[in-house]
């Protein structure tokens, strides 16, 4: 049985992945292609929201809800804000094109899986105890003030470890 370092030791050096691009394909097939199986997205969109240096309002609204199993894929990603306003769950004072802080996704991400919080979030459902609850779940990691400005591919990872532990518990 060959193991991968005996391959890449014969691999031409031109032919050879960095140990950062190892990670990033390792990444993609560990944590990407579980939520690109949840719906069947197009890859433009994804695309340009992983690459997307802070996720758009919108586009929260829209990998949230899809996740959650709340919209068809048919949806455009400003029907499924509207759906999401429709709701009662709307954040105030954002535009759709506005930039999402991570307090901001993790109250969505709250609202959208229907998690129950501890005492303050219960008390006070705001982005600061939403953020401390996912973070205190293990669903946010790393830094994590509420105002941190939110990539699209921290915006998806968040979202996998939710729909994982999401279907965990409603399975």
């Amino acid at each position: 049985m060959y193991t991968f370092q005996f391959l890449a030791a014969e691999a031409p050096a031109s032919r050879r992945l960095a140990p950062t691009s190892l990670r990033a394909y390792f990444f993609m097939l560990l944590f990407l292609l579980p939520i690109m199986g949840l719906w069947p997205q197009s890859a433009s969109y994804l695309d340009s929201v992983l690459q997307s240096e802070r996720i758009r309002y919108q586009d929260a609204a829209y990998l949230l809800l899809l996740g959650a199993g709340l919209i068809d894929d048919e949806l455009s990603p400003s029907e499924a804000l509207r759906f999401y306003e429709e709701r009662g769950w709307g954040l105030s004072r954002l535009s759709p094109q506005d930039e999402l802080t991570l307090g901001g996704y993790s109250l969505m991400t709250m609202r959208v899986f229907e998690l129950r919080g501890g005492p303050m979030y219960s008390l006070f459902p705001v982005r600061r105890y939403a953020l401390r609850e996912l973070r205190f779940r293990g669903l946010v990691q790393g830094r994590s003030a509420p105002g941190t400005p939110l990539s699209g591919e921290r915006a998806v990872r968040i979202l996998e470890r939710t729909v994982r532990r999401y279907r965990e518990t409603t399975a």
